[in-house]
């Protein structure tokens, strides 16, 4: 499992020519980390009794973004296993015309596999910039600063998964395409919306 490794070994295996862990796992990666930084912020605010005002709505958003947290570090193992199931499509043997449609057709599913898993990182990196906004607005100022990186690091997850996304929509079913290609920019257009209003704030800050 890539989520069990220490930082040193992930990267090495990262940086090496190991088909997996990729730009995928490293998104969901992002997520993750934002989703962890975020949560410092909630858990510093709840620490202050000057800021019980904010602590009911604190503790909420901690706990939904504790889940999306959660979700995104199983998805970095999910699009590993994902794109793994991609190269073991293309290594199928293709003797005689039955392989040879037996692996068309696997590698249409796998791929088609592989674009749904980093879909799924960008909508829970979308998710997760939501409730960023609301510890923004709600959470202690003086760690203002980790919340707007929070809100960077979950913006270049959802990026990198939608980038995974757009390449994987070459391989797969004309059916699909115009649904993945809708929900790119449709989480694009939400993304861009969102980091624009927490930028603003983060500035009037």
């Amino acid at each position: 499992m890539l989520a069990g490794k220490s930082l040193i070994d992930f990267a090495a295996q990262l940086s090496s020519t190991a088909p997996v862990p990729g730009g995928g796992t490293l998104s969901a990666l992002c997520g993750y980390l934002s989703a962890a930084l975020a949560l410092k912020v909630c858990y510093l605010t709840l620490a202050k009794e000057q800021y019980k005002a904010s602590h009911a709505e604190m503790h909420k958003v901690g706990g939904e973004i504790e889940e999306l947290k959660a979700e995104l570090l199983g998805l970095m193992d999910e699009d590993a296993a994902a794109f793994a199931g991609v190269i073991n499509a293309y290594r199928l043997p293709r003797r005689n015309p039955c392989e040879a449609n037996k692996r068309k057709e696997a590698i249409k599913q796998e791929t088609l596999k592989a674009a749904f898993v980093p879909l799924r990182t960008a909508e829970k990196c979308l998710q997760l910039l939501k409730k960023i906004s609301v510890v923004i607005d709600k959470g202690v100022p003086g760690a203002v600063s980790d919340a707007g990186v929070a809100a960077h690091l979950a913006a270049a997850g959802l990026e990198g998964a939608l980038l995974n996304v757009a390449i994987n929509i070459k391989g797969i079913n004309k059916e699909y395409v115009l649904e993945l290609e809708q929900r790119i920019a449709q989480i694009n257009e939400e993304k861009q919306d969102l980091m624009s209003h927490l930028l603003r704030t983060l500035k009037m800050g």
